[in-house]
């Protein structure tokens, strides 16, 4: 019988059991198996006979005799399946027929197909009726269990569930390399025979009629000849979910305590305790302080780097209120001379402009749409701005370096695992560690999202943090008070911590200018770095008395109340321009089969075709 109708009747079993299943759930369908009686091949085996010889270094010697009685066809080949499981390596294997000569055989791992060692050998073709008795021999390693500190257990499927054939009789020789009393062992089955000869004892196991898809399995324990110790390809190759859960929270645990040596940022100590910082505690630019505080260039930042820019004059913020009408982006911000004369200047030799503040002027002034230009260049400014902090020494290291080096190695691993546990399925050798690269490239995620919070702030970092963090948190708060009471030291003020304000925590930044503008409504203020949009750029919702030219520019230039509604409409259409883009840094009869049960190894099953 060849071995893919072998194959073909495995297949045709298990298309019967899910066309009975389905058709059990869902009668309408009418789906069958494919006709049992369609075989030109049938056999059995009249015997099977099995010695397993402990060596005392942990190794099973296995002789199986195999005795195929063909029933009907012609028959040439004949196979059997050893799952790789209980024990570490396969060695020395031998195929012999009934006088002793050595057959050729073929010996292949298939894991890409049942994860099994599959030993195939040829004979002279053979019609039946006939008897044909082959023996493979065969050493398995490092194959014994320990349950307890002074024995030794062998555990072993002798026959596994492979076989698809009648096993007419079945017998199982334990060969124990010692002699010991019978009340030293504990065995099962019970066997049908001890005995003691040169210095070993032999058990003997025997069973009638084995029914096909059925294993036999012998465990015995006895007195300890050897120290088990099971290797990590052997665990992973067991118990691969295991190893895998094992693996990932291994690099889980590994990267944790990494971000707690390296990556957890030190407490920083307010040196005059809960006393408010009245004003900025050292010469960062706002735009600085938010990357500092928050490691990212997020919305309120870039506002803060635009507003520090109008205030040292290099731009010139524009707008109108809201109830005008609309105000095309293009217009909202402008280079003034002064801006457009630092262009011309080489890179980090202008005194008054730090490398990043450049690089926006550079962006403003290359596209028409300024906004869109600011949303390009928001990495490039927050690399050069984590550059200055780490030289400052307020970061340990550029965090986008630091970051950049945990995103390489999880993409690394992320490709190569895969990669790996492919070549698992063409290799015996890579096949063991498949569970590990599984858990591998489950850890590559753990790396990528620990170094994304890796970067850190140096000591004196932190305790800049703590400063900064406590001037913010009370910006607000004087100017809100001399509202009421001096509004010319509150519009000075205001003037002054401008580009402080929307690193502010509280209300956003265009709310908290209108409701400082109502209380400063009627209060004169001609701001440096704010102008009105000119009257040609506005497309009015309604065309009313108070869309005029004349009284727009008054009201801009001139009110504070007027400004305020003006600068937040600005403000709000810079804060939803900006968002989107976010503010992150960064043979017939049995196949293999059978196997250890819940423990051990051994199974498997052959055939003959």
């Amino acid at each position: 019988m060849d071995e893919p109708s072998g194959r073909r009747l495995r297949s045709s079993l298990a298309i019967g059991i899910v066309a009975l299943t389905i058709a059990s759930l869902l009668p309408l369908l009418d789906m069958t198996s494919p006709p049992a009686a369609a075989q030109d091949k049938l056999y059995h085996l009249a015997a099977n006979a099995i010695i397993m010889k402990v060596i005392p270094n942990g190794s099973l010697r296995i002789r199986e005799t195999l005795t195929f009685r063909f029933d009907l066809g012609t028959f040439s080949f004949a196979y059997r399946d050893i799952p790789w499981r209980g024990f570490d390596d396969l060695q020395d294997v031998s195929v012999t027929n009934e006088t002793g000569w050595p057959l050729d055989f073929s010996l292949r791992f298939a894991p890409e197909e049942t994860g099994e060692w599959h030993i195939r050998w040829s004979f002279a073709s053979a019609t039946a009726p006939a008897v044909r008795t082959f023996t493979v021999g065969y050493t398995v390693t490092n194959a014994l269990l320990q349950p307890s500190a002074g024995l030794n257990r062998l555990d072993w499927q002798a026959v596994g569930t492979g076989w698809s054939v009648l096993t007419e009789n079945v017998t199982v020789t334990v060969v124990l390399p010692g002699l010991f009393a019978q009340d030293e062992l504990a065995m099962s089955p019970s066997p049908t025979g001890i005995t003691q000869v040169q210095g070993v004892t032999n058990l003997t196991f025997s069973y009638v009629n084995l029914l096909p898809f059925t294993s036999y399995r012998v465990i015995v324990d006895f007195p300890k000849v050897t120290d088990v110790r099971f290797a990590i390809t052997r665990i992973s190759r067991e118990f691969p979910i295991a190893t895998a859960t094992t693996t990932f929270l291994v690099v889980l645990g590994g990267m944790g305590l990494l971000w707690f040596v390296r990556g957890r940022e030190p407490k920083g100590e307010h040196p005059f305790g809960d006393v408010s910082v009245p004003t900025p505690p050292s010469a960062l630019a706002p735009e600085e302080v938010a990357v500092l505080l928050r490691q990212a260039l997020d919305v309120p930042g870039m506002l803060a780097a635009l507003l520090n820019l109008a205030k040292k004059g290099y731009v010139v913020l524009r707008g109108a209120p809201e109830k005008l009408g609309f105000a095309p982006s293009e217009g909202r911000i402008g280079l003034t001379e002064k801006g457009r004369m630092a262009l011309g200047e080489p890179e980090g030799l202008s005194p008054d402009l730090a490398p990043h503040q450049q690089i926006i002027l550079r962006a403003l002034a290359s596209e028409s749409d300024p906004l869109q230009a600011l949303n390009v260049a928001r990495k490039k400014v927050l690399n050069a701005i984590d550059g200055r902090l780490a030289a400052a020494g307020l970061f340990a290291g550029n965090p986008r370096t630091i970051r950049r080096r945990y995103a390489i190695a999880a993409v690394v691993i992320g490709i190569v695992t895969p990669t790996m546990g492919l070549a698992g399925l063409l290799s015996s050798t890579l096949f063991s560690f498949i569970a590990v690269d599984a858990g591998l490239f489950l850890g590559a995620f753990a790396i990528a999202g620990i170094g994304y919070v890796m970067p850190r702030a140096t000591p004196e970092g932190a305790s800049e943090k703590v400063l900064w963090e406590s001037f913010l948190d009370h910006i607000r708060e004087p100017i809100e008070s001399l509202a009421g009471t001096n509004p010319d030291d509150a519009s000075k003020m205001f003037d002054e911590y401008i580009a402080f304000i929307p690193l502010a925590p509280g209300a956003e930044m265009s709310a908290w200018v209108r409701g400082l503008g109502a209380q400063l409504q009627d209060f004169p203020y001609v701001p440096t770095w704010y102008e009105p949009i000119p009257m040609g750029w506005i497309t009015p919702f309604h065309q009313t008395d108070s869309a005029r030219p004349a009284e727009l520019g008054g009201s801009v230039a001139h009110d504070f109340g007027g400004f305020a509604d003006a600068i937040a409409t600005t403000f709000g259409h810079f804060e939803t321009y900006l968002a989107p883009s976010g503010g992150g840094a960064g043979g017939a009869g049995g196949g293999g089969g059978g196997g250890g049960g819940g423990g051990g190894g051994g199974g498997g099953g052959g055939g003959a075709g």
